[in-house]
């Protein structure tokens, strides 16, 4: 990985990262999609109208765990080079959970019209 790092030309590594990132966004959003018609069809417009607002917020977090999820693999892969790639491995799973709980208690706030 590190000599396609050092040969390739940048807009190619660009690409080649971008697809995966793109590739999953896109799922979540044909996800959310089919979600929101099937609720329609199911519940009815109400119903639907909930899901579209919540919409906004799983972009956000899924946002939050591709940032969480990609430095947590780099940091793991550059402690295993030091043998220290349990502590790597827990500090992401700390770091996971704390931005977790910091999300739900903002969201159940938000819902009580605090915010």
């Amino acid at each position: 990985m590190a000599l396609i790092m050092e040969t390739e030309k940048i807009p190619s590594l660009v690409m080649k990262f971008f697809s995966t990132a793109f590739v999953s966004l896109f799922f979540n959003a044909v996800y959310n999609l089919v979600d929101a018609l099937f609720v329609s069809r199911g519940v009815g417009d109400n119903a639907m109208g909930g899901v579209s607002i919540i919409f906004p917020f799983m972009i956000i977090q899924a946002a939050i765990a591709q940032t969480v999820g990609g430095g947590a693999a780099s940091i793991v892969s550059r402690m295993l080079e030091n043998h220290w790639g349990v502590d790597g491995i827990w500090w992401s799973f700390v770091l996971a959970y704390v931005l977790s709980s910091v999300t739900t208690v903002t969201i159940s706030f938000c819902g009580r019209k605090v915010c």
